[in-house]
């Protein structure tokens, strides 16, 4: 056990055999009184259990408090893909103080599983900030070898009744080629402006430049339209095929 009173303490109990597979049973409570860096943090309890073996590590996490916050995952740590599983869901995320006036994250929910090679991901979440007031982020993809798949990317500005989608396929091998569907309904372009409100000093340098100062001044209204793009490219050859219909700014 590990207290600190400024920070908060840490309880560590269980089992661990040092013979192959190498079986355990950890249990680990911590609870977060105070974290200068973190400030909303503050106030949490966490539970960790680790179980099974390095075959089938099985991990589970769980928070309470200002951190809302439920965790599972699965590993073989012997096996040199390292196979796995995750998932994360939280409907209580607090911001960080260098951004909480300019994001608010109001739920997750992420979900990946596969190797190291490849892997499959998906991620919904519910936002506020830069324009948006309880928009919805819907991504799922893959990782396979040299093929970046993402099946849908989606953002819907459910406040504005807008919404942006993308689907792409994208493979890194020695011909690079490419297929990417955009389409935009009514989108609403973000509130750049909301970056003055980010404590961050490389942010604040990176404002003052006039570029940035001209692209902020443009970012505003709403799009629509259809973009497709396909090609490919290597070191002598660059082929590309694009359909579109108008994406008006308005």
């Amino acid at each position: 056990s590990l207290g600190y009173p400024k920070i908060g303490f840490a309880n560590v109990k269980g089992t661990v055999s040092l013979v192959h597979p190498y079986p355990l049973n950890l249990e680990t409570n911590t609870e977060i009184a105070q974290l200068d860096f973190w400030p909303q943090l503050s106030g949490s309890n966490q539970e960790l259990k680790l179980t099974g073996s390095f075959e089938q590590l099985i991990g589970a996490v769980s928070s309470h408090g200002s951190l809302a916050l439920v965790a599972h995952s699965e590993i073989n740590l012997t096996d040199k893909t390292l196979p796995f599983s995750l998932k994360i869901e939280s409907d209580k995320l607090p911001s960080h103080n260098i951004y909480s006036e300019a994001l608010s994250v109001q739920s997750i929910n992420a979900k990946a599983n596969g190797t190291l090679n490849q892997f499959d991901l998906a991620l919904n979440s519910e936002f506020s900030g830069f324009g948006y007031n309880g928009a919805n982020l819907n991504v799922s993809g893959a990782l396979q070898s040299n093929l970046i798949s993402i099946d849908q990317f989606e953002l819907i500005d459910s406040n504005n009744k807008g919404s942006l989608s993308l689907e792409s396929q994208i493979e890194l091998a020695q011909v690079i080629s490419w297929d990417v569907n955009f389409i935009a309904k009514r989108f609403s372009l973000p509130e750049l402006k909301d970056l003055e409100k980010v404590h961050s000093s490389d942010i604040q340098n990176l404002l003052i430049n006039p570029t940035v100062q001209e692209l902020i001044s443009y970012s505003s209204g709403q799009i629509n339209g259809h973009l497709k793009s396909t090609g490919s490219f290597d070191h002598s050859n660059f082929k590309e095929q694009l359909d579109s219909s108008p994406i008006p700014v308005s």
